[in-house]
């Protein structure tokens, strides 16, 4: 990993800083407030939730599942804007205990399951989705070895990313869609364009944001892209 190129300095300052945290801490996102647990990734610390969070457009009844869910925010809020039930994972056993402890703080077992999954690998056999969603790592890396709480922010090679978007026809129903968030800032978006065509995907980008991140990272720009698959 080069830690003298910028982004990834800036990023790995941002993870120390949050590998600070020794006890679990609340935080207020969108009016809610939440528990985060020490050695997950944070919105206290890093923006791109929020961005996504907001702007992804939920419809009613959807049956939605998030890959990378983190602290457990968006399923949260994706019932609270009407979807009727929700599967969420993530690759590290300390986020979805974070997670199962927010659901349950909000009386809502019944419609949000958390589950340890490396992307698809533990989706129940057949489950179908309207929408799918994931905050993905876009800082691309090559054959480093990263913790889980890193790859909240670093892939392999697009390894994951490219398994999210190109397997992700057999878990859409009949005009579900994609929704990635992204930063062209920070990531390979070649790589991405790549992908939804091998996935045979239409994509558009449906909304972006500037952020500051001060001296850290400087402005950062993220992206809504959403896709789905093309019709025979």
């Amino acid at each position: 990993m080069d830690k003298e190129n910028p982004h990834i300095k800036g990023t790995l300052e941002l993870f120390e800083e949050s590998e600070k945290e020794k006890e679990k801490y609340e935080i207020t996102f969108m009016n809610k407030k939440f528990i985060v647990h020490p050695h997950v990734f944070s919105p206290k610390y890093f923006k791109s939730p929020q961005f996504s969070i907001e702007n992804i457009p939920i419809n009613k009844g959807e049956v939605i599942l998030e890959i990378g869910c983190g602290v457990g925010i968006f399923p949260i809020i994706a019932i609270s804007k009407g979807a009727s039930k929700v599967t969420a994972t993530d690759i590290s056993p300390d986020a979805v205990e974070n997670a199962k402890e927010n659901v349950t703080i909000y009386n809502l077992n019944d419609k949000i399951q958390i589950i340890q999954s490396d992307v698809y690998e533990n989706i129940p056999k057949g489950s179908k989705f309207d929408l799918i969603f994931w905050n993905v790592p876009f800082m691309y890396v090559e054959g480093e070895n990263v913790t889980l709480l890193e790859k909240s922010c670093f892939d392999d090679s697009y390894k994951s990313i490219k398994k999210f978007i190109v397997e992700a026809k057999n878990y859409l129903r009949p005009n579900g869609r994609l929704i990635l968030e992204f930063s062209k800032t920070l990531g390979n978006y070649d790589k991405i364009k790549e992908f939804f065509e091998e996935a045979d995907m239409d994509f558009k980008e449906i909304k972006k944001e500037v952020v500051d991140y001060g001296e850290t990272l400087g402005d950062v720009e993220f992206e809504l892209f959403e896709a789905k698959p093309r019709k025979l």
